[in-house]
């Protein structure tokens, strides 16, 4: 089925606009503010990644950076690696997320 706009509006509007961009350096602050002008683009874009099974090696990739978790780190153990992840990818997760939740209660066991 395709996207609706409501659907993709959810997604791009739940994310925490805080978030680091991945490799493509294109934050979720940028798609909120043009919404409007890239609504229709990005419903295309999303229907056709979901209907074509298929996301390219570009938007697959993510970066892996070490986050400090103290003032003066010394050592390996000081560090908190994160993966950064483009931003089309974590919009992508939520519709699908979305799409899965209803069933979920009767795919998996409550516990």
């Amino acid at each position: 089925m395709p996207i609706t706009a409501e659907e993709l509006k959810a997604a791009v509007f739940k994310g925490d606009s805080k978030i680091s961009p991945g490799c493509d350096g294109v934050g979720l602050d940028f798609l909120k503010v043009l919404w409007e002008a890239t609504a229709g683009d990005m419903r295309t874009l999303f229907t056709q990644m979901l209907r074509d099974r298929q996301l390219s090696e570009r938007q697959k990739q993510g970066v892996i950076v070490c986050i400090p978790k103290n003032a003066r780190p010394h050592t390996p153990d000081d560090y908190r690696p994160i993966t950064l992840l483009n931003t089309d990818y974590k919009i992508l997760t939520r519709l699908i997320a979305a799409c899965v939740r209803p069933i979920l209660a009767e795919l998996l066991h409550p516990s």
